[in-house]
């Protein structure tokens, strides 16, 4: 038997970490994915997964929206739409409706845990919200999504956020699943985009092994020293969609981690309902074998 509620109550059902460098989406990179083959591989695993379940709305949390000191962004608008053009491919396009009943439900859930929220101007969707989304579309995913940008780096508030996130779900009776949005390390290599760091890596290592140990609580307690060396957008973003499960682990897995082009690129499954939980005592390949059947 799922472990699922039934489908009249509200709630975050599933949450994952995708990476959002554009590079991972095969018309723009083309040739280039080649040494990536293990994220698109596994954002293709994780899309699937979440268009394959019964839910009702996907939220993406994304370090590259638009940002306000002090209050999160929550876009506007009745669809939410964006393309690669900047990046050479046009042809690659996301157009889906904004839930916006869910928006609205979030700005009093915020306001309710001291929060604030201003709306972003209907515009054409940053790359961090687009490489989640395009997958998810690509696997078939047609239904409604929000997108929700972070405060400025460096401030508090991203587990009110989760909680927000969670209490807006019961609210309007929505099973939603939510994105982490994210890369790590933006400098592992000496050709690395925002240069090089020989410490970068350590960021990657710790954050990956909490991920896999379901240690989720120790995000909250980073270096933050390590943080701005590493150069990394993934942290906040991950913090929201934790807090949004309430921080537990039922079904977590870390699908893949690989750093290619001087960015580490980490994907994982950091909640999943639909596992029983009998299914996780004895393992992770007793947990596979649950999930192919369910």
């Amino acid at each position: 038997m799922s472990a699922e509620p039934s489908r009249r109550a509200g709630g975050v059902f599933f949450a994952a970490l995708m990476p959002h460098a554009p590079i991972l989406i095969p018309d723009v990179g083309r040739e280039a994915p080649k040494p990536a083959a293990a994220s698109v591989d596994a954002l293709k695993n994780v899309a699937a997964r979440l268009a394959n379940r019964p839910l009702d709305a996907v939220v993406v949390i994304s370090p590259h929206s638009p940002r306000r000191l002090g209050t999160f962004g929550v876009w506007s608008g009745s669809r939410l739409c964006g393309n690669f053009a900047q990046f050479g491919a046009p042809q690659a396009a996301v157009d889906l409706p904004n839930d916006t009943a869910f928006a609205a439900e979030l700005k009093l859930q915020a306001r309710q845990v001291g929060l604030q929220t201003w709306e972003i101007p209907v515009q054409t969707l940053d790359y961090g919200a687009l490489v989640p989304l395009w997958y998810l579309v690509n696997a078939g995913w047609g239904r409604p999504a929000a997108v929700l940008s972070l405060r400025r780096p460096g401030e508090r508030g991203s587990g009110q956020l989760g909680r927000a996130i969670m209490g807006a779900a019961a609210k309007v009776g929505e099973r939603i699943a939510v994105i982490a949005s994210g890369d790590m390390s933006h400098r592992l290599t000496p050709n690395a985009p925002a240069g090089y760091d020989p410490r970068a890596r350590d960021f990657d290592r710790r954050f990956i092994a909490c991920l896999r140990r379901g240690a989720y609580h120790d995000l909250e307690r980073f270096d933050p020293e390590l943080q701005d060396l590493a150069g990394e957008d993934v942290l906040d973003s991950t913090i929201v969609a934790l807090a949004a499960v309430s921080w537990e682990t039922t079904g977590h897995e870390v699908l893949s981690y690989e750093g290619p082009f001087g960015v580490g690129y980490g994907v994982a499954v950091l909640f999943d309902s639909t596992i029983p939980a009998t299914c996780l005592e004895n393992g992770s390949s007793a947990a596979s074998r649950c999930r192919k059947a369910s």
